[in-house]
C-alpha cells in the first residue's frame, strides 16, 4: 500500500492498526516528525495499540526525548509484566534518560557505551512479541 493510502486511510480513522505500518514506513525514511503525530493519533484513538506504543516509544528514542520514550516503554511494562525484553529495554533507557538529564553525556559526535548498547538493544523485530502476544490475548478474550 502506497504512502497516500496509507494517509488517507488515517484522516478518516486514526486509529486505524494500519497507522502502525504506516510509522514504520515514516521511521525508516528519517520521517520522525510526521511518524510522531501519525502514533500519537492513532494511539489516542486506540490507546491499547501495543506496537504502536512500541513505535513511539522507538521515535521518542530517535528524538532524544528519553523520558518520553522510557514512559511509553512502561506503559508496556505494565501490559506485559513478565517480558524480559521490555524490562531489558526500560532498565536500558533509564539509563540513557539519567545520563541525558544529568548532562554525563559525551558530544553527539561521541557515543558512549550505553548509547550502543541502547541503540543495538532497541530493534523493532525483537519486540514484535508484544504484537502476537496481544493478538493472542485479543483472540482468547473473543471465544
Amino acid at each position: 500500500m502506497s504512502e497516500i493510502n496509507h494517509a488517507k486511510i488515517l484522516a478518516t480513522d486514526p486509529g486505524n492498526p494500519l497507522f502502525t505500518e504506516y510509522a514504520r514506513i515514516l521511521v525508516s525514511k528519517g520521517r520522525l516528525q510526521d511518524a510522531l503525530m501519525v502514533c500519537l493519533r492513532g494511539l489516542s484513538a486506540d490507546s491499547a495499540n501495543h506496537m504502536g506504543r512500541l513505535i513511539l516509544a522507538k521515535i521518542y528514542f530517535e528524538l532524544k526525548f528519553y523520558p518520553f520514550a522510557l514512559a511509553e516503554l512502561r506503559k508496556l511494562k505494565s501490559s506485559f509484566p513478565e517480558s524480559k525484553d521490555v524490562k531489558k529495554l526500560c532498565t536500558l533507557l533509564s539509563g540513557e534518560a539519567m545520563e541525558n538529564l544529568s548532562g554525563d553525556l559525551a558530544s553527539d559526535k561521541e557515543a558512549t557505551a550505553s548509547d550502543i548498547v541502547a541503540e543495538a538493544e532497541f530493534d523493532f523485530e525483537q519486540i514484535d512479541l508484544i504484537d502476537k502476544t496481544a493478538s493472542k490475548k485479543e483472540n482468547n478474550e473473543e471465544n
